[in-house]
């Protein structure tokens, strides 16, 4: 079922109202009776859009006319209304269904809030015609706090999806300021006095025009008596989108500048709280004369994502434009509500351009300026978007959602770098390792991670060796390249990293980095890569894997020709953040064992046959090798990265130096970098067996301090054996 409801406002009928549409400036040949007018626009306007929804056969479910019917309070334009409406002949859905609210324009300015005077003409035009009418303070309600004074009167419109409410906004327009300490009869004294000097009555004059002011405030009691009535319409359980209509802006809807006192609600932060907490959907509005349309969230909470919902904390405001004293870009707006099932409702608003009488009326007259889908139930938002053009902008955010001392894991976590090739560096507010350069340290760890033959040792593996290498022998670069070169729009660009052969194995090996996605949008001529994660640690981790998608990106660039770098996109299933080291799975001593052991056999041999002075960074060359995986007092949440293999290739290096180089040291170094190697082998043995994180904790503490000692033991041995090999052992200890 789809309500369709055509919004109007500042129509301002009647003679005064009648401005000429066009430049008549520069002749006066054509006379008053033979100029265009607005109302010349209007009524061609509905005439044209009534003939064609009845061709498309369609109906007007209602019409919501948002106040300034007429101009300066002038009854004859409120009289006008009917007429005007009956332009669209049969597709009018008649005065039950039309919605008229007053403008300041349809007030009588100097009489007093809250009195009959005040709303005399618009009673005996709009409401007694049978119009539907906002509550009107004093003659409705009371403006103090909503109770009926006599008859309850309606101000709703039930459409079955939809249920309109008429607000008033307009109950202090035109009302003069106090007078102070002034006396009526002391203004009566000045109006006489008046008469007899011009001076005075000039200075009365310009007193009377700043005392009436036009002042746009929301009463209490029409808040109250409005709150109550939609409580009762949720209370029967229908699933409705609520829709209220009043004359005056909410938040300014045009560039232009209006100088004037109250030009803004007086009370508008109650107000679009009010809105908010009721539940609100769209607000209609006019005053402007300027079209506009956004969503205000002033009961939402201060992170604004993908899934939030109209009516929770979130309303749309549309304003629509009218024909002014030149053709306007709008004359209506056509509001469509449509109900998929019971539980969601689908909510476009359409602004109808205006046209003359007799003249072609299309869809192209109409152009969408708002969609939003409204839930019933709707889920609460999880999903968290972190955008930016770099990796800087997307990282701070992220440093600042994800807290150090917190392991919290938050749910469907998307990252976006609009500038990919950005992630070819670490962010500047990267916790670089101590003693690491950032650069060496950053090309190295992608390069590891993406290395197609990395000689792992099971159960070890990398990203590369499953992305170059999968099942030993698949390429599935090669293969998402060329699909990509074949069509660049295809979506199977897909590198998968699961091996299910590996869970029947029984290694268990699951990657956090599950799958990669190579795309070219349509008409882009950018190459986008795409990540998904089923956990990410988002501090440290992050930029390590968003450098491996730039660099796969990169690669990717090079093979296709004519493509740019694109977007790099991360999607975790889970994130969290927390005070884990920024390090590596393997550490680097066992990396170079398995794909660079000339940097350990380099490293024994300038330890064994040093020049003098190199020692001090020899020093520097022995504690980097255990830096990256030294544990600290607390056990890190995804484990503990060990150096395994590589400490005996290196014992090993030492010793089959030491027989070019002899040195008394060199067979205790080796032997207690085997005494290391030991520890951890019997720890991660122990370690992989044990499903009780009560018991890891204490093996944990255990091992700390043992390896460390350990630790300690080896550089303090490496820094004697170089001593040694350049004669200056000793040569620092106090006599």
């Amino acid at each position: 079922m789809t309500i369709r409801i055509l919004h109007l406002s500042d129509l301002h009928l009647g003679e005064d109202g009648a401005w000429p549409v066009g430049d008549y400036t520069k002749s006066s040949l054509v006379s008053d009776e033979h100029k265009l007018t607005r109302h010349d626009i209007l009524r061609g306007s509905l005439d044209r859009l009534g003939e064609h929804l009845r061709g498309a056969d369609l109906k007007l479910d209602a019409i919501v006319v948002s106040g300034d019917v007429t101009v300066a309070g002038g009854k004859p334009g409120l009289e006008q209304l009917g007429m005007l409406l009956s332009a669209l002949g049969k597709s009018d859905p008649g005065r039950s269904r039309t919605v008229v609210v007053p403008g300041n324009h349809d007030v009588i300015w100097g009489t007093k809030p809250d009195s009959q005077d005040r709303y005399r003409h618009f009673l005996d035009a709009i409401r007694a015609e049978g119009y539907v009418t906002p509550l009107l303070e004093g003659i409705d309600i009371s403006p103090a706090d909503g109770r009926d004074l006599g008859a309850t009167h309606n101000p709703c419109v039930d459409l079955g999806g939809a249920v309109l409410f008429g607000m008033n906004s307009s109950n202090y327009c035109g009302s003069f300021e106090s007078l102070g300490d002034l006396t009526e009869e002391d203004l009566e004294a000045l109006e006489s006095s008046a008469k007899e000097n011009n001076l005075i009555s000039k200075l009365l004059a310009r007193f009377n025009e700043l005392r009436l002011v036009d002042i746009c405030k929301i009463s209490k009691g029409q808040m109250d008596a409005l709150t109550r009535r939609i409580r009762d319409l949720d209370n029967d359980g229908r699933f409705r989108l609520k829709v209220v209509v009043l004359h005056h802006q909410l938040l300014p809807v045009s560039l232009a500048e209006e100088v004037k006192p109250y030009e803004t609600m007086t009370n508008l932060g109650y107000v679009r709280q009010w809105l908010a907490d009721q539940g609100v959907h769209l607000v209609l509005h006019g005053h402007k004369h300027s079209p506009g349309t956004y969503v205000d969230f002033p009961g939402a909470p201060p992170y604004i994502g993908p899934g939030q919902q109209l009516g929770r904390g979130f309303v749309m405001v549309s304003s629509v434009g009218t024909a002014t004293n030149q053709m306007p870009v709008e004359i209506a707006r056509l509001i469509e509500i449509e109900s998929s099932g019971e539980e969601t409702i689908s909510l476009s608003i359409n602004a109808v351009r205006p046209t003359y009488s007799n003249l072609r009326f299309s869809e192209e007259h109409f152009t969408e300026v708002a969609h939003a889908l409204v839930s019933k139930n709707p889920v609460e938002p999880r999903v968290r978007l972190f955008e930016g053009a770099t990796i800087d902008d997307v990282y701070s955010q992220l440093l600042a959602s994800f807290p150090t001392d917190s392991y919290e894991t938050e749910s469907d976590t998307i990252c976006r770098v609009v500038k990919g090739d950005t992630c070819n560096r670490l962010p500047i507010a990267y916790p670089v390792p101590d003693g690491e350069n950032s650069t060496e340290w950053f090309d190295e760890t992608v390069k590891w991670w993406q290395n197609p033959e990395p000689k792992l040792r099971v159960p070890q593996f990398n990203h590369g060796e499953r992305i170059w290498k999968f099942a030993s022998n698949v390429n599935q670069f090669d293969h998402a390249v060329k699909a990509l070169e074949s069509n660049p729009s295809t979506s199977r660009s897909v590198m998968i990293l699961i091996d299910p052969q590996s869970y029947e194995n029984g290694l268990d090996v699951y990657p956090s980095l599950c799958l990669v996605q190579l795309r070219i949008p349509a008409g882009t001529g950018r190459l986008d890569c795409i990540g998904y994660f089923r956990k990410q640690q988002m501090r440290a981790w992050w930029p390590i894997n968003v450098g491996e998608l730039a660099s796969i990106q990169k690669k990717a660039i090079a093979s296709i020709s004519g493509i740019v770098p694109g977007e790099i996109v991360t999607i975790s299933a889970l994130a969290f953040g927390g005070s884990d080291r920024p390090r590596v799975v393997v550490p680097r001593i066992d990396r170079w064992s398995q794909d660079q052991s000339r940097m350990l056999w380099k490293l024994a041999l300038d330890t064994l046959n040093p020049s003098a002075d190199v020692v001090d960074e020899l020093k520097q060359r022995w504690e980097s090798l255990f830096s990256d995986w030294r544990p600290g007092p607390r056990m890190e949440r995804d484990g503990v990265p060990l150096a395994l293999s590589g400490l005996d290739v290196l014992a090993d290096a030492v010793e089959t130096c030491a027989f070019t180089f002899p040195n008394a040291g060199a067979a205790i170094l080796a032997n207690e970098l085997r005494d290391v190697s030991r520890i951890n082998h019997a720890y991660w043995s122990k370690d992989s067996a044990e499903p009780d994180n009560g018991s890891r904790l204490s093996d944990f503490s255990s091992w700390q301090l043992t390896v460390n000692r350990a630790i300690d033991r080896v550089l303090e041995r490496s820094n004697e054996v170089a001593s040694i090999a350049t004669g200056t052992e000793g040569e620092d200890e106090t006599p």
